[in-house]
């Protein structure tokens, strides 16, 4: 049954390392609204800033935090990544820094998970994220949690500034990662992908698994069920959270079939 896939090995010690430093890695991440940040570029197009914050000394590991806003005619893109690093960046390194900002960075060996979250005029206020990734030596035991954690806290940050409720989402296709979402109290926006994830959860016999675990129906030829392909022909759903100043709230919608889906998750 899909809902039965084998989960990664836990190390309790570097599970328990990266919970002591949670709240290490929130305060890193809200400091990239703070004014001890490197401006690199700052014009009417586009405005790049960087924070770097040693979160543990012992290991060590690093949060780099980057914020790139870039204007349009009419429209406004506003993207925020955060990493952790295992070895000190030259955040001066200002060639370097802007490929972070554009592109994904896990083709750096020092870099251990990435998030990435981009807010475009049409998102309502919402920031999607649009790429997220852990280094397979690290999944499972935390990492992704406490990066998401980090990305949290910065977004309450926003809104508090901001005097509102900011909206994070995330269409995923991966079941290890609608687990993830899910157990980080994330709801799921449609009646139709409520179904939808209970079937694939239960073990529906018209869900299979393909590359990474992406989920398809078995209705697809299996040389389109590559990991390539997920996106296109897998089994995506929409998951939303809202962050709000003080509180992360779990939307109401969510308690019609959180019952359902904990006794799956059980089975």
């Amino acid at each position: 049954m899909l809902a039965n896939i084998a989960a990664a090995p836990v190390d309790l010690e570097i599970r328990n390392r990266f919970e002591r430093i949670r709240g290490h890695v929130d305060s890193a991440c809200q400091s990239l609204l703070g004014k001890d940040v490197l401006t690199d570029i700052e014009n009417e197009f586009c405005k790049n800033v960087y924070c770097i914050r040693l979160v543990d000394p012992d290991t060590p590991l690093y949060l780099v935090g980057i914020r790139s806003i870039y204007r349009e005619p009419g429209e406004e893109h506003d993207k925020v990544s955060f990493f952790i690093f295992n070895d000190m960046l030259d955040i001066t390194d200002t060639e370097y820094m802007r490929m972070l900002s554009m592109c994904a960075a896990m083709n750096d060996p020092n870099c251990l998970a990435e998030f990435d979250f981009v807010k475009t005029e049409n998102s309502h206020g919402g920031y999607g994220l649009e790429h997220r990734i852990v280094h397979p030596s690290f999944r499972g035991n935390g990492l992704g949690t406490l990066l998401l954690s980090g990305s949290e806290a910065f977004f309450e940050k926003v809104g508090e500034k901001n005097n509102r409720t900011i909206s994070i989402f995330a269409k995923v296709g991966q079941i290890d990662v609608m687990h993830f979402l899910y157990n980080a109290g994330f709801s799921i926006e449609s009646i139709g992908d409520i179904d939808r994830l209970v079937g694939i959860m239960s073990g529906d016999e018209k869900y299979c698994l393909g590359e990474e675990k992406y989920v398809f129906k078995t209705t697809v030829p299996e040389s389109r069920r590559t990991e390539g392909d997920g996106f296109m022909h897998g089994e995506q759903i929409m998951f939303a959270k809202k962050i709000k100043h003080g509180c992360k709230e779990i939307h109401d919608d969510r308690r019609r079939y959180s019952d359902q889906i904990r006794s799956l998750e059980a089975k």
